[in-house]
């Protein structure tokens, strides 16, 4: 293997989970998530790598923040981390309530009664 690519023979799941628990324990939730939604720990491995990469960009809270909300949807995937960190949804919503599914009340809103 070429020399710029033999640090990924020390990758591991264990490694990967230390290194998340050293952000908070909603990233080692999300990162454990990860590794489980792939049929092996090796298709895990980039994604686990670039979520634990925005913890230098963005910081550990914000990072540990995101993996809340992403873990809300049930969307295990380093996009979901990215799109989380760029529109500021791990700031601008409160993490711990979930979201509504209750349609708003407004005049232009029909209902069901209407197709009845």
């Amino acid at each position: 293997m070429a020399s710029k690519h033999r640090y990924q023979t020390d990758w591991n799941p264990g490694k990967f989970l230390q290194r998340a628990e050293e952000v908070g324990q909603a990233c080692r939730d999300y990162i454990t998530g990860i590794i489980e939604s792939r049929q092996h720990p090796e298709q895990a491995y980039k994604s686990c790598q670039g979520v634990l990469s925005f913890a230098a960009r963005a910081g550990h809270k914000r990072l540990n923040d995101a993996c809340k909300r992403a873990i809300q949807y049930s969307d295990y995937s380093y996009h979901t981390i990215r799109i989380i960190l760029e529109k500021g949804y791990d700031k601008t919503i409160p993490v711990d309530e979930p979201p509504s599914n209750e349609v708003p009340l407004h005049r232009n809103i029909r209902g069901k009664e209407y197709y009845n």
